[in-house]
């Protein structure tokens, strides 16, 4: 849903389901591409490594893909990277405070 603008510029209180930045428009874009490419997997009778090469794209890539849309299709996709990305800064964090413990 998208209300007009004021020369361009939003109204105070405009309501847009358009992204806004340049980043909203590539994670929006980003996010489109994935889905499709999973939805063209589960449709297809060809292999994830086939439709992976017709794509362009790594074949882990597009099964991982898949395995998060099965995981959690309304979460899948995110736009500021996975559970896994954060369980990994987590545990980061956590080792070096860890480290800092044991120096002291």
């Amino acid at each position: 849903m998208t209300f007009p603008r004021n020369s361009g510029h939003p109204v105070k209180g405009e309501i847009t389901n358009q992204p806004r930045t340049n980043h909203e428009r590539k994670t929006s874009e980003l996010h489109r591409v994935k889905v499709e490419a999973v939805k063209l997997l589960r449709e297809s009778e060809e292999s994830a490594s086939q439709i992976a090469r017709e794509l362009g794209i790594p074949q882990t890539n597009l099964s991982r893909w898949k395995r998060e849309m099965e995981e959690d299709p309304e979460g899948a996709f995110p736009g500021k990277g996975n559970a896994r990305d954060e369980e990994l800064a987590r545990l980061r964090r956590e080792n070096a405070k860890l480290k800092k413990e044991r120096d002291i």
